[in-house]
C-alpha cells in the first residue's frame, strides 16, 4: 500500500513540477514575442540614447560618414542594379548630412 502511495506522491510532484515548466516556458515565448515586436525591433534600430548601446543605425551613419570610401567601394562591389542605387544614394544622404554638420559649426 505504501509504494502505491509512494507512486501517486511522485505522479503529483512530477505533474506539477510539468505545469511549472510550462508556465515558464510560455512566460520566455512572451518575453521573446515582445522583443521580436516590430516596435521594439525599430526602437533598437533607431535608439537614440547617448550610452554605449546607441541605436544601430547611428552607430553606422557615424562610421559611414567618418569613412566614406565605404560606401563607395560597396557600390562599387555591388556592380550595377538596383541596390548600387541605393547604395549611392544613401552616400548622398551622408554627404549631405555631414556637409550641413559642418556648416552649423
Amino acid at each position: 500500500m505504501s509504494s502505491a502511495s509512494d507512486r501517486a506522491v511522485r505522479k503529483a510532484l512530477l505533474q506539477a513540477q510539468a505545469e511549472i515548466e510550462r508556465i515558464e516556458l510560455a512566460q520566455r515565448v512572451g518575453d521573446v514575442r515582445a522583443a521580436l515586436s516590430p516596435k521594439n525591433l525599430v526602437q533598437r534600430l533607431v535608439s537614440t540614447g547617448g550610452s554605449a548601446r546607441d541605436g544601430l543605425f547611428q552607430r553606422l551613419s557615424g562610421q559611414l560618414t567618418s569613412h566614406p570610401g565605404l560606401l563607395s567601394g560597396a557600390a562599387f562591389l555591388l556592380g550595377k542594379g538596383r541596390a548600387r542605387r541605393i547604395v549611392k544614394v544613401i552616400t548622398a544622404v551622408l554627404a549631405l548630412r555631414k556637409a550641413l554638420q559642418l556648416m552649423r559649426r
